[in-house]
Parts: C-alpha cells; sequence; structure tokens
C-alpha cells in the first residue's frame, strides 16, 4: 500500500462513503439527464472486489470512487482490468461548477496520490493491466480527471430504450436455471469474442437471465435488472415534454416518469435466425417486472446494435436521441489497440 496523506482506501464502504453514495445526483443540468441511483446501496454492497477511494476533509467525505478489480475479455485475451464507478463529489464542490474543475491544477499531493493508485499501487495490481471509465460528455468533472491523468478513448456507447405500453408474458420465456450458469457463459463470452471489455461479474445478477428454447436448445437470452431512479431534469424539448407531460398522461407515464422504474439489460444473446425473438423476451422481462421500460447500453459499432433497432424500440427511442457515452482507458502495460470497440458494457455497472 503506498503511503498516502489524503486519500484513504478500503475494502468497504465507509459510513461517509455511504452517505455520499446514497445521495449521490449524476448529470449536468442543460446537457444530460439528472437523476439519483434510488437502488446505489444494493449495487455497491454487491461489488465482488471494490477499492473505495475517498478525500477526507475535517472528517468529513468530500469525494469518492471505487475501483472495481474484474477479469475482462478482449477479443478472447483475459485480462486484469479495474472500472472506475462512482466518480462522486459532495454537492458543497459540486456547486463551484465549471471553473472549479478548470482551474489549472498543480502537480500537488493529491495529484500524486492519485497517479500513484494509477499505477495500480494500492490495488494489489499485477503487471500488465489498464483502468477504465465511462464517461459522458456533459459531465466535466469527469472529463477534466480522465484528460489530466491520461485515459485514451477506445470506444463508445449509447442507451437504447425499449418501451411497451402492455408487455406480455410469454409461456416460451424461462429463467435459466442455476445448473445452467457456468456452461452458459462460455456461450456468452463465444458470443461477444469480438469485443472489449467483456465481463461476466454481473451475469445472472439475482437469477434474472431470461431465455427461449427451442426444441430444448437456448436460441436467445437476456438478463434483466429491474431498476428505480429519481429523474430531476432532461435536455432538449423532448426532454421537458417527458418531464412535464407524461407524468399528467395515464399511458405515457407508464413508460416515463420522474419515478423511474424500468429494468436495465445486458449479456444479450440470440442464436443466427433467432433475433426477432429478442422482442417477446424483452416484454417478458417488462411484464414480470411490472414496468414499461428496458434499457440496452450498445456500442453502435457491434453487430447487436442494428439488431436491437430493427426490433422496434417504441415511442421512447422516437423522441430521444441515444446520447454518446466515451469509454476511456488507462492502461499499465496493455496494448490500448486490442482493447478498442466495440466493447461491452455491464448494466449493472452503470445502475
Amino acid at each position: 500500500m503506498p503511503d498516502l496523506k489524503l486519500l484513504n482506501v478500503d475494502r468497504v464502504p465507509t459510513q461517509g462513503v455511504k452517505e455520499l453514495l446514497d445521495n449521490n445526483i449524476i448529470g449536468t443540468p442543460g446537457k444530460s439527464m439528472v437523476y439519483q441511483h434510488l437502488q446505489a446501496e444494493d449495487k455497491y454492497m454487491s461489488i465482488p472486489q471494490p477499492f473505495f477511494v475517498s478525500l477526507v476533509r475535517r472528517s468529513k467525505v468530500i469525494a469518492t470512487c471505487c475501483f472495481c478489480k474484474r477479469e475482462t475479455s478482449n477479443r478472447g485475451v483475459v485480462g486484469e482490468s479495474y472500472y472506475v464507478r462512482y466518480f462522486t463529489f459532495h454537492p458543497s464542490l459540486r456547486k463551484l461548477g465549471d471553473k472549479y474543475i478548470e482551474r489549472p491544477q498543480e502537480d500537488g499531493v493529491l495529484r500524486r496520490e492519485i497517479r500513484s493508485l494509477l499505477s495500480g499501487a494500492g490495488f494489489e495490481a499485477k503487471a500488465p493491466h489498464f483502468f477504465y471509465a465511462y464517461v459522458d460528455g456533459g459531465n466535466v468533472r469527469s472529463e477534466a480527471f480522465v484528460k489530466s491523468f491520461c485515459f485514451e478513448k477506445v470506444g463508445s456507447f449509447v442507451s437504447l430504450v425499449f418501451s411497451r405500453f402492455n408487455p406480455r408474458l410469454s409461456k416460451t420465456v424461462e429463467k435459466l436455471s442455476p445448473g445452467e450458469w457456468d456452461s452458459f457463459k462460455l456461450r456468452l463470452l463465444k458470443f461477444y469474442s469480438d469485443h472489449a471489455l467483456v465481463t461476466d461479474e454481473n451475469l445472472f445478477y439475482k437469477g434474472n437471465y431470461f431465455v427461449i428454447r427451442e426444441q430444448g436448445k437456448i436460441v436467445a437470452g437476456i438478463q434483466a435488472n429491474p431498476e428505480n431512479w429519481r429523474v430531476d431534469d432532461m435536455p432538449g424539448k423532448a426532454g421537458k415534454v417527458m418531464m412535464n407531460v407524461f407524468p399528467k398522461v395515464r399511458l405515457l407515464s407508464k413508460i416515463f416518469h420522474p419515478n423511474y422504474r424500468f429494468v436495465t439489460v445486458e449479456g444479450v444473446y440470440y442464436k443466427s435466425g433467432h433475433e426477432k425473438k429478442l422482442a417477446p423476451l424483452l416484454a417478458h422481462a417488462l411484464a414480470v417486472n411490472g414496468v414499461y421500460s428496458a434499457v440496452i447500453c450498445v456500442d453502435p459499432t457491434s453487430r447487436l446494435y442494428p439488431v436491437m433497432q430493427s426490433l422496434g424500440l417504441g415511442l421512447v427511442s422516437k423522441l430521444r436521441k441515444p446520447k454518446l457515452v466515451d469509454v476511456m482507458v488507462k492502461s499499465n502495460g496493455v496494448d490500448v489497440a486490442d482493447l478498442k470497440g466495440p466493447v461491452y458494457v455491464s448494466a449493472v455497472d452503470v445502475s
């Protein structure tokens, strides 16, 4: 462990870190959706190998992030990586806005300690390894951080929304049994063998993997996790309509409400020729959870993107233009060219 004077590294979140994460408001008004995860504790307490880094001033946590240690498969080559999650400031710092972030930074103690951590010190890191993060173009704090510490862009993704006013249960859909998880993981890794940053860490989360079989063989599958966010603001004209009109119209409030209940989807699988079976799978996942929309994070350069678009995503997708989120990497001995898109994005990582 490096000699840290300002930063603390903990394997479990302290009470101060919990309070900051539980009350974290995400997004930049006017540039992106502004929202809060209402099930944050459920997620951060489920991270298998976390390193919670915090900055404490006068006994109060004023900033934190979590480095999630995991193995990722990058075009079939497995390596050690750290997903940087929950890059969060106390509201008193957030209020200082862009000017605070854009001030020239001296090479002081804090920056030296961050650089030390990003070298792998303090994380039991083995060489080679890399760090990666998702950065919304409207998030000035995250943008400033990755630029100042030499992260490189390797890809991007968009969040697609699949919505249905009356989703139906399907008799052809079933949950994958725990006894099949290990063998199906291998099938999914093969399915995403042309992708980078593939992680199976969040697959089968709470047993919520749904499949369709034909003649006893799986032909399509998805992981679907129920979520609940509080949405405070959405940018643009369509965002204003969704925030101010949808909640007042009973039918429209099904697919969007500021108290937003939905499912996130990952681990999408289909056997060639069975792509259209994803639509009843998604609708079933909505119906089971009593919600009307699903969010799927997809790299626009992947073969999955046109497949999802072909399903008829629904009204929400027609109203909102997907916004690109950059995938940024800081490498310690890994060839960054091997990490460039298409990239896999875990729904649990962004919710």
